[in-house]
């Protein structure tokens, strides 16, 4: 073994504790002949442990909550859009029993549509009819409205214009 500080050999007794030419205190145990004993830190390992540990963890969280995050802003959207479609038939309606006839736009009526959201109105012959068709452009469905039936339809932006269904 040798010195920690001046590099000389220190003989190999039992018990050496002292190198006998600087009498400097040596490290014991682990160390092996001709190289001095190292000591390692315990928090370093754990650190290094917890950091390699962790990556697999957040990978797993990240796979769950990306696709979840996609749905849950999908779901909203839709919600704006079914929510503005409710909007517009109430004002129109509202303008109806105003005025005894439908209103030529939706602004005529006082409807502004939420940001993000496209918001078609056709006003029947005679302005006693309308069709209101909205969606939102990160939304997964399209809404539709009209003043026949108090209910609101819906279906999906990949479905043909006649899979409409109640929502």
């Amino acid at each position: 073994m040798y010195c920690t500080k001046c590099g000389k050999e220190i003989p190999d007794v039992e018990g050496a504790l002292y190198c006998p030419q600087c009498g400097i205190a040596q490290m014991t145990g682990g160390g092996s002949l001709g190289t001095p004993a190292k000591k390692t830190s315990i928090g370093v390992i754990l650190v290094i442990v917890l950091v390699i540990g962790s990556i697999p963890v957040i990978g797993i969280l990240a796979a769950i909550a990306i696709p979840q995050y996609h749905a849950y802003q999908v779901k909203g959207s839709n919600s704006i859009a079914a929510s503005d479609i409710r909007n517009a038939k109430i004002n129109c309606e509202s303008y109806f029993a105003s005025n005894q006839f439908y209103p030529d736009n939706l602004e005529q009526a006082g409807f502004k549509a939420a940001q993000d959201v496209a918001i078609t109105y056709e006003c029947g012959a005679g302005r006693k009819s309308y069709l209101i068709v909205s969606q939102h452009k990160k939304g997964d469905r399209v809404f539709a409205a009209n003043s026949e039936k108090a209910e609101v339809f819906f279906r999906l932006k990949s479905e043909t214009d006649d899979a409409y269904r109640p929502l």
